[in-house]
């Protein structure tokens, strides 16, 4: 076929750990849910298997270009080995010619150095969710024991920056920062927190 008849390309929305988060956000729709199908399982990962058969099935939908995001809850908690078998699988279940993208959008807790080379290696978008100055940020992104955790997504931004891996921000319009923002997204345009 040529290219006009050809789909556009799509991406497909993954979330390898379902719902669990290492954090306790406010607005969370996660939180005791009572129709949470999953909230006897201790720790949820998707298995080796399903994620064998996810890729291999995307790679052949578009052999021109396939489109992964991978979210959450925290999909960083899936741990990186199973990132480097998503890779991987890319790899071996790829087309010649065939781009490949993948968009992680993380909270940036469990984030280090080794993270930040594999993602920079493999051109991972990173989306690292950050609501504003720490007032507003550490209002609703909570540990589970009601710590902020501003500080350590700053972090996480600047050893991402310092790795040279592409990222965004990803905020959540809560009651506070829509009545503030201005200040919020001023701040972060201009380079601040």
């Amino acid at each position: 076929p040529d290219e006009q008849s050809l789909p556009a390309p799509r991406s497909l929305l993954i979330k390898p750990v379902s719902g669990d988060c290492n954090l306790h956000c406010a607005y969370c729709f996660y939180h005791d849910r009572p129709t949470d199908p999953y909230r006897t399982i201790h720790r949820r990962l998707m298995h080796e298997q399903v994620l064998t058969e996810l890729v291999k099935q995307w790679m052949a939908f578009d052999r021109r270009q396939a489109v992964f995001g991978w979210q959450g809850g925290e999909p960083t908690l899936a741990g990186l080995p199973f990132f480097q078998q998503v890779v991987a699988l890319q790899k071996q279940f790829g087309a010649n010619g065939q781009v490949v993208s993948n968009g992680l959008q993380i909270n940036g807790l469990l984030l280090d150095a080794d993270w930040a080379r594999f993602l920079r290696e493999y051109h991972f978008l990173v989306g690292d969710s950050l609501d504003g100055p720490a007032h507003w940020h550490d209002l609703y992104r909570q540990t589970s024991s009601g710590r902020g955790t501003h500080e350590q997504v700053m972090r996480s931004l600047r050893l991402l920056r310092r790795f040279n891996v592409e990222t965004n921000i990803l905020s959540v319009i809560n009651r506070e920062t829509a009545r503030h923002h201005p200040a919020v997204f001023l701040t972060r345009r201009r380079g601040g927190e």
